[in-house]
């Protein structure tokens, strides 16, 4: 009950990215964290539908023409809603190199995309100091980055950040 209740809460939040889970869903997260192919694609839930929130520059999804405010209404033969984000998200990481067909519509056309999984590259933290103001442009999140964030943050101080910007 409590659950059910935490998830509609979290569900009436206007930012797409925003989204409840359960400590069995945290865990395939961070698994999926561990996967290393994928599209290159940032997925969010939208009035009950599945929203491309981002494309990262050079990955697969954009190769194929995934655009940011794509919705995904099917992936393979499995149709989508908002409430299969987690699975969606695990189709679009794997483990092994494969091609994932997405349908999705954009300004009312339906679009049918094939998505060959990539192997990913670590991404990189980029930083910049202007004004004694640091700038962290986080371009995901990924296991270890702790270590790596907070060595970023030490460097800044030392160059004299007094604050820091999260991006």
């Amino acid at each position: 009950l409590l659950e059910g209740a935490l998830k509609g809460m979290v569900g009436t939040l206007e930012n797409a990215g925003g989204e409840y889970f359960n400590a069995v869903q945290f865990n395939d997260i961070l698994n999926r964290n561990q996967m290393t192919h994928g599209a290159g694609i940032s997925l969010g839930v939208k009035s009950g539908k599945i929203i491309v929130i981002a494309t990262e520059s050079g990955s697969q999804g954009e190769l194929a023409g995934v655009l940011s405010g794509d919705v995904i209404f099917k992936i393979n033969d499995m149709v989508t809603t908002g409430t299969e984000i987690e699975t969606a998200r695990n189709v679009l990481r794997s483990k092994e190199n494969r091609t994932v067909q997405l349908n999705i519509m954009r300004d009312e056309k339906h679009i049918e995309v094939n998505v060959k999984l990539r192997k990913l590259d670590k991404k990189t933290i980029l930083t910049q100091l202007e004004d004694r103001m640091g700038v962290i442009h986080l371009p995901g999140f990924y296991l270890d980055m702790d270590s790596e964030f907070s060595v970023i943050v030490d460097d800044l101080v030392r160059q004299g950040a007094l604050g820091i910007v999260l991006d």
